[in-house]
């Protein structure tokens, strides 16, 4: 019984020394656009996502100018998951439809996985990415 009570601690010391790699809906709240991140880049479109209790929205925006108006560039509705430091979004256009969460230096980020990977390989941040900029 002893050993059993020592490992179900360890695992329980465990989960709280990773628990930094785990947020709350409270966290990832707030509106995010893309933006870039290094000098010499610009977007000519991109993504807004605002995530709140109700969920999310989610808008494509481009300096294109259209007649009529098609998809991606209407508004996206949907609810959201957030399953340790990812972000699932339902209903969504975005590509892959889930990003994982990071702050660096005070400032929040959803990045791509293949972003994330990088990010978590070399602390590098990609070229542009959704960054938060109000709560």
């Amino acid at each position: 019984m002893k050993a059993r009570s020592a490992i179900i601690l360890a695992v329980a010391c465990v989960a709280v020394a990773c628990g930094a790699n785990v947020v709350s809906e409270n966290d990832i709240y707030g509106r995010y656009s893309e933006v870039a991140l290094r000098d010499g880049i610009h977007l000519w479109e991109g993504d807004v996502v605002t995530i709140d209790v109700d969920g999310y929205s989610h808008v494509r925006f481009t300096d294109e100018l259209t007649l009529d108006p098609q998809p991606p560039y209407k508004e996206y509705r949907g609810t959201f998951e957030v399953v340790e430091n990812k972000v699932v979004f339902s209903n969504s256009f975005l590509t892959p439809p889930e990003r994982f969460y990071v702050e660096v230096e005070g400032d929040s980020y959803l990045l791509r996985t293949d972003d994330y990977e990088m990010y978590t390989s070399t602390g590098q941040l990609p070229d542009w990415t959704l960054r938060k900029y109000s709560d």
